[in-house]
Parts: C-alpha cells; structure tokens; sequence
C-alpha cells in the first residue's frame, strides 16, 4: 500500500512498484482533477500500463482542532487518515 500516490514521491513509489510487476493499493485525496496535478485513479491507470495492478483505496481524512494550553488561545491542527 502506498499513501499520497497522486503525485511526488508516493506516486513514484507506486509506479516502480508496478513496473516490478507488483499489485499496489494506492491512496491519495486527489481523486478528481483540480488545481494540483495527477489524480489517484490516473496512477492506477499508469501502473495498470507498466504491467501491474493499481487498485485504488478509498481514503476519508479529517482534521481536529485541540487547545495546545496556551494563554494565546491558539490551537493545534491534527490531521487523521482512514484507509480502506
């Protein structure tokens, strides 16, 4: 399984991966074009073509807010990632 497979280093991973003739389960939040490029179902799709399998995994990612105690009141941001 490789995580972040939209784009950089996650998506180089997965495409060596696949050219080795690997099945790879990828994840990444980009699952339709935007203002970034690649998409995970477009490296599934280029696996597929090096001669592995590209199986893409849903993924939910969600971010909480918690006090870090400061007198600022000022807050810390954790994200958190689901795959499936």
């Amino acid at each position: 399984m490789v995580t972040g497979a939209s784009r950089g280093i996650g998506k180089g991973i997965a495409l060596e991966l696949g050219a080795a003739g690997a099945t790879v389960y990828i994840t990444g939040r980009s699952a339709i074009p935007g203002r970034l490029p690649g998409t995970v179902h477009a490296t599934a799709a280029e696996i597929d073509l090096l001669g592995g399998v590209g199986v893409r995994s849903s993924a939910i990612t969600a971010t909480t807010m918690r006090s870090n105690g400061s007198s600022s009141g000022s807050a810390t941001n954790t994200a958190a990632s689901m795959y499936w």
